[in-house]
């Protein structure tokens, strides 16, 4: 297709699309959006998106285009503009040159929007019981009561021995049996008008779907293999679990077309639930992992799929305050793992990790572009830096969804230290056995809370862990409260620099007010360390991380013996 028609359906799109990049820079426009506006397409193109269209100085508070690259999964908004009531969508898409990330902003009415998914995700529940569904109807029960209730009658009219009593139970067991499918299928299918959570047996529910998903399916040569642990209830709504949990079995039978081992997996680990799906089918290819979640994304033959399964899959997993995560290998199989909270408390709860997979790594760097690039002006090109690989990175958790982090570079790892390039440390510092503490980003919902407080407080024990004796920190200027909150730390401020705005650099280079002020430590610092201990997990690190702590209260109690003997010595 030629330039010009590609144009011509980009502006013939009635709603205001835009392309715009991880940096919010607008790089495309259509006549819509121009219109909506009201500005130039010459003026939009090139400015920032939350400038241009809502004469902002900062990326827009409702914006989730940030998200919709960092989950490749559509984002959805919704805001008043002009006096009515818009759906803002985020879609990740790539880039020609691959240079930057990019995203489509769309902008529709939500009325409108809402009532056509309402049909789709009907249309996908019926989609998902496969070849099954077709020609199954409610008045199939209408003469299956009728031969149910004859062959009954027959039944007590015929003896035991009478050669035809075998038969007929046979004609009333298959009628049954035939009756409970259709009742299976009523249940799946039926429209819930209020979605109530009640307590819901997990294995029970993905058994249903495991006979749905294989009724509808050539499983003769699939083998099932269960790896089923003891489970407490959950609270959900047992229907949508249903078209989960049907929709990912359904998908990966067909993934193996046939023949191949299908793997469920359930377990209970730190209270939280874990479901696997896996399969020994075909795979995903890698170019397609960030768009599996993408609705209407499909990589079936047309008439084959709606490409809403996933789609729906991420949403419910979303709604039940959840996540789900795939690990694929072409030729090899996927693996697809939903993780639920166990209460509300779960989904509510406050626990902190010490990163060591790639998904940790990506949770890192979608906050620090959510907070530090789209709140603090930072450059996207200062994220994902290859010393971050280097870095210890801790990650704050409410339930299961990151909402804050921060970094260590010790000198042993990195060395000099990334601030070096702006700020020259062999001024200051007194020995290498140093680290600086970077991208402290903390969502804004969650600061001043539990997670924000233990963020600073355990990249602190931690870098005392590992041996640091001195801590570097550098804080945008404007920045007053953390930068009052670290100086309260112990911190002092040494210096500054510019790059380009005003940036504060702060130095820890003997005990912090932690350790010093005795009436911190008995007051604030235990019961601190008293609530922290349960909430963190970091690996190899978790017990030296427990003595440190353990190491800064023994400083109270050697306190109290050097009094004691001090009153002695008066009594004497």
């Amino acid at each position: 297709m030629s330039k010009n028609k590609l144009e011509a359906i980009f502006n013939g799109i009635a709603s205001p699309v835009c392309l715009i990049d991880i940096d919010y820079t607008i790089q495309e426009a259509n006549t819509a959006a121009v219109s909506f506006f009201g500005e130039p397409r010459e003026l939009l193109i090139g400015s920032k998106c939350y400038r241009s269209f809502f004469d902002r100085s900062r990326p827009c508070t409702f914006c989730q285009g940030l998200d919709c690259l960092h989950t490749g999964v559509l984002q959805e908004n919704e805001t008043d503009v002009d006096d009515k009531v818009y759906s803002f969508q985020f879609h990740s898409v790539r880039s020609a040159d691959k240079s930057k990330s990019v995203f489509i902003e769309i902008i529709n009415d939500i009325t409108e929007q809402k009532h056509m998914q309402e049909e789709l995700v009907r249309t996908e529940k019926m989609a998902g019981i496969g070849t099954l569904a077709a020609g199954i109807a409610h008045e199939l029960n209408n003469p299956l009561a009728g031969i149910v209730g004859t062959a009954e009658i027959m039944l007590s009219e015929l003896e035991e021995a009478n050669p035809h009593h075998e038969y007929v139970q046979d004609i009333l067991s298959y009628s049954k049996t035939a009756s409970d499918v259709i009742k299976e299928l009523s249940i799946y299918s039926r429209k819930e008008e209020v979605k109530q959570k009640e307590p819901v047996e997990l294995v029970r529910v993905l058994e249903f779907s495991l006979r749905l998903a294989l009724r509808g399916v050539d499983s003769q040569n699939i083998r099932v293999e269960r790896n089923y642990h003891a489970l407490p209830t959950i609270e959900a709504n047992e229907g949508e679990l249903q078209q989960l949990f049907l929709n990912l079995i359904v998908n990966a039978l067909q993934a193996m077309e046939g023949n191949g081992k299908l793997t469920l997996t359930c377990f209970e680990k730190d209270d939280f639930v874990q479901v696997k799906v896996g399969d020994t089918g075909c795979g995903i290819a890698e170019k397609y992992m960030s768009q599996i979640f993408t609705p209407f994304f499909t990589t079936k033959a047309p008439g084959s799929g709606t490409g809403l399964g996933l789609s729906n899959c991420y949403s419910i997993v979303d709604k039940m305050g959840g996540r789900i995560r795939v690990r694929s290998e072409e030729k090899i199989g996927s693996e697809f793992t939903t993780i639920f909270p166990l209460n509300e408390e779960g989904r509510e709860s406050i626990h902190f990790t010490l990163v060591n997979d790639q998904n940790g790594m990506n949770d890192v760097f979608f906050i620090q572009r959510k907070v530090l690039v789209g709140e603090k002006g930072y450059l996207e090109e200062s994220i994902h830096r290859k010393e971050d690989e280097k870095a210890l990175h801790i990650l704050a958790f409410k339930g299961l969804h990151p909402v804050g982090t921060v970094s260590l570079m010790t000198s042993e790892r990195f060395w000099p230290l990334p601030i070096s390039k702006y700020f020259d440390i062999k001024s200051v510092l007194k020995t290498r056995h140093c680290a600086e503490i970077i991208r402290l980003a903390v969502l804004p919902e969650m600061r001043n809370t539990s997670a924000s407080i233990g963020l600073i407080i355990l990249i602190f024990l931690l870098a005392r862990a590992t041996g640091v004796e001195e801590l570097i920190i550098d804080v945008f200027a404007d920045d007053t409260k953390t930068i009052k909150l670290y100086k309260k730390f112990g911190f002092v401020e040494v210096g500054s620099y510019c790059s380009p705005s005003p940036v504060t650099v702060l130095v820890l280079q003997s005990k912090s007010t932690l350790e010093k002020d005795r009436s911190q430590l008995r007051h604030f610092v235990k019961p601190l360390f008293s609530r922290l201990r349960p909430l963190f997990d970091f690996g190899d690190y978790t017990q030296a991380v427990h003595d440190e702590m353990d190491r800064i209260l023994s400083a109270d109690k050697i306190t109290e013996v050097v009094e004691d003997v001090e009153e002695e010595i008066q009594v004497i």
